[in-house]
């Protein structure tokens, strides 16, 4: 049986130790790099959320405006970015209202304005109001 000189066992048993340990540390900092980039992204997130929820969705509300004139269905909307349709009244094919499970829950319709070669959707109005716009734009024609 072979029995091996103390002195070098010990230095093997360091190496592998020292091997040990440089490793747990370098997991350990990945680990912590981790949490630190988690941390960040779900902050990050949170406040993205409350941004859009109390910031652009509300404004984008007060931003939007359809307005009928003259023959024309004249519809602003934007909050950075403005946006002017204007469409002759005469040029559209026709209008529905569109309302799925969450619309229909709380009352509002989209309406989509179908003319040649394209459709625009408005963003949800309630539903009375969603039918009196399709109703005038009826009368104009």
């Amino acid at each position: 049986m072979y029995i091996p000189d103390t002195k070098t066992f010990f230095i093997q048993r360091a190496k592998v130790t020292a091997s040990v340990l440089i490793f747990s540390v370098f997991c350990g900092f990945t680990a912590a790099i981790n949490l630190f980039a988690g941390a960040i992204m779900f902050g990050a997130a949170i406040t993205f959320w409350i941004v859009s929820l109390f910031v652009y969705i509300p404004f984008y509300y007060f931003c939007y405006s359809v307005k009928i004139t003259e023959g024309y269905l004249i519809i602003n909307r934007g909050l950075l970015l403005k946006r002017k349709i204007m469409l002759a009244v005469r040029e559209i094919q026709y209008c529905e209202t569109t309302s799925f499970l969450p619309k229909t829950k709380f009352g509002t319709a989209s309406i989509n304005i179908y003319t040649c070669g394209s459709k625009i959707t408005t963003c949800p109005f309630d539903i009375k109001t969603a039918v009196k716009i399709i109703k005038e734009l009826e009368n104009y024609k």
